[in-house]
């Protein structure tokens, strides 16, 4: 391996493996500039009066937002109270508590005929 090094051959190796190195270095510290330069630029843009104003802008959009939310949230459920406060209202609640006592009626049926039919076997 040390005399393919020495070789023509290892040489050009080397060299090219030299070459793709620089490349490399050169392309990451491009990059990096870049990187740098939008960095600066997105803070002077921020700092500058257009952008203070799109921030002011968004923030007084996103409190709309959350103001609408919370009175459309209030709206249905002071409308889901009144429904259920209701003549209807009440007689669906009644009716859904008539049926869930006869459901759990038929269950307990069902679970004694079970037990009886296991016993007997």
């Amino acid at each position: 391996s040390a005399e393919f090094m020495a070789s023509e051959k290892g040489q050009e190796l080397r060299k090219q493996a030299h070459e793709l190195q620089e490349q490399a270095t050169s392309a990451a510290d491009k990059l990096y500039k870049k990187v740098e330069e939008t960095k600066t630029q997105t803070k002077e843009f921020a700092a500058s009066d257009k952008g203070k104003e799109l921030k002011e802008k968004a923030d007084e959009y996103k409190e709309k937002a959350k103001n609408f939310g919370a009175s459309i949230g209030g709206y249905f459920h002071s409308k889901a109270e009144e429904y259920y406060s209701s003549e209807r209202g009440q007689e669906l609640q009644n009716a859904a508590k008539d049926n869930n006592e006869k459901l759990q009626a038929k269950l307990q049926e069902i679970k004694s005929a079970s037990a009886d039919y296991l016993a007997s076997e």
